[in-house]
């Protein structure tokens, strides 16, 4: 028995990883929507005295680059749209600037007004000549033919109005990348409810990069799942042990079992993504370490069930439940989020820290079994002194990781200070070089290296003509 749930946590980890690496543009897709949010509640709330019809103008520009870089993300690509507005340039021609790197590539104007007639007389200011000029998707077509009209009299702004008729455009867009559009009533909504809007946006992106992510997860896990479940199958076939119509529904099983929990796994470790970027903790917003972490908690659950049902004993529970904390929780996210913090002192506070997270997975673990699965009355004792047991234990994981890094932050405290005093010495003596090799210490500490150890190294590179700063 312990061998198969060891297989069936391998299946369903590799599946998982392998369906988050397939979800990366989703997962990409869906940060540029967050950040694209962001900027938008930014200036809802430096508008928020403006009255709405001005306002959803302004907030047309922040949907309209929020949605451009949702789909280049998606598609990989490198180019993003950038609101000049929220960059310090308020009135600059161009509303939205498209990037690729540090290559401008393109430049737009959007505006979005009630009239038709209003619309096509702003957007063929002179000063917009050759960018793309962005209007409301509903209101693209009239607004077309308006510039069209008045481009074929004999006016000053007949050269406008053309320019406008062959720019003008419902969607922001630069090769096969676009918006997709936002129409005059969305704005509206928008710069009514700057709150809801943005709760829907990210709701949207959330739960399509949900979809997907368990998608890819689920296909893989059946993949892998099937592979692994017809060598096996096959072999017994060989040994005379089952039947070829046996063997079949063998297969058929494994791949429905693995891709279900595999699709699973892929779904929460989205969640845990999202939930982590709220809370701050940018260690595991990387959506392979949120799998990894979803992985472990799916896989002590399905283990905690097992113990309770009697199918395995304690110390195989043990056995697994150490392998998995170990495999994808301690080790991933104590090296990430305290290695690099406190060096020295790390592995005890890694150590402290995956037991404590272990020990939290199995209390969750026993809560969900408890209220979700139908359990007997044996069954449910079982559950019942676990987690009574994992609380006692988190309380002394947590002391004893507490004093750990209490231990851990006053080390690097002393360290800090020696740096402070270091520098303040080199510049109170105008000693460059001193106040440099400090300067180089305090970045060591904080896991980073400068690019020069020494002034003698920073006056050779200024010196040098072909030198190149790497920033």
């Amino acid at each position: 028995m312990t061998q198969q749930i060891q297989e069936d946590s391998s299946i369903n980890f590799s599946a998982a990883q392998t369906g988050s690496l397939f979800s990366i543009s989703q997962a990409a897709a869906t940060d540029e929507m967050l950040q694209g949010m962001n900027l938008f509640q930014e200036a809802a709330k430096r508008l928020q005295n403006v009255d709405v019809p001005q306002k959803q103008g302004n907030l047309f520009e922040f949907i309209e680059a929020a949605k451009f870089n949702v789909d280049a993300a998606s598609k990989g690509a490198s180019v993003r749209a950038h609101v000049t507005a929220a960059e310090g340039l308020p009135h600059a021609s161009a509303d939205v600037i498209l990037k690729e790197g540090n290559q401008i590539v393109d430049q737009a104007q959007l505006k979005s007004y009630l009239k038709h007639s209003e619309l096509t007389l702003k957007i063929s200011d002179p000063k917009y000549e050759g960018m793309q000029k962005v209007v409301p998707s509903d209101k693209v077509d009239r607004v077309r033919e308006l510039a069209e009209t008045r481009s074929a009299t004999d006016t000053l702004k007949a050269k406008d109005y053309r320019d406008t008729a062959e720019n003008i455009t419902g969607e922001l867009k630069h090769q096969d990348i676009q918006s997709g559009g936002t129409t005059y009533k969305e704005n509206l909504e928008a710069a009514e409810n700057p709150e809801w809007y943005t709760f829907k946006a990210n709701a949207q992106a959330v739960g399509k990069e949900v979809a997907v992510t368990a998608a890819n997860a689920a296909i893989a896990g059946g993949i892998i799942g099937g592979a692994i479940s017809t060598i096996k199958n096959s072999i017994a076939i060989h040994k005379g042990e089952i039947t070829v119509e046996d063997a079949i529904m063998n297969i058929g099983q494994d791949v429905i079992t693995s891709g279900g929990r595999s699709g699973a796994t892929g779904a929460v470790s989205v969640g845990i993504r999202h939930a982590a970027g709220a809370m701050g903790i940018q260690g595991l917003t990387k959506s392979n370490i949120a799998t990894a972490l979803a992985a472990g908690l799916i896989d002590t659950g399905v283990t905690i069930l097992s113990l309770a049902k009697g199918e395995i004993t304690a110390e195989e529970a043990m056995q697994r439940v150490g392998h998995t904390g170990a495999s994808t929780i301690g080790g991933i996210y104590g090296g990430l989020a305290v290695a690099a913090t406190f060096g020295v002192g790390a592995p005890a506070l890694v150590g402290s820290l995956a037991g404590y997270m272990i020990v939290s997975s199995i209390y969750q673990s026993c809560v969900a079994i408890f209220n979700n699965a139908k359990l007997a009355k044996k069954e449910a004792v079982r559950v019942i002194a676990l987690c009574e047991e994992a609380c006692r234990q988190m309380q002394q994981q947590r002391q004893e990781f507490e004093i750990l890094l209490n231990q851990a932050i006053e080390f690097r405290r002393e360290q800090f200070a020696d740096c402070f005093a270091a520098i303040d010495a080199g510049l109170d003596v105008d000693d460059p070089e001193a106040t440099t090799f400090a300067l180089a210490n305090f970045a060591a500490l904080l896991g980073k290296n400068i690019q020069f150890q020494s002034f003698d190294e920073f006056d050779e590179f200024m010196k040098d003509e072909d030198s190149v700063l790497i920033l």
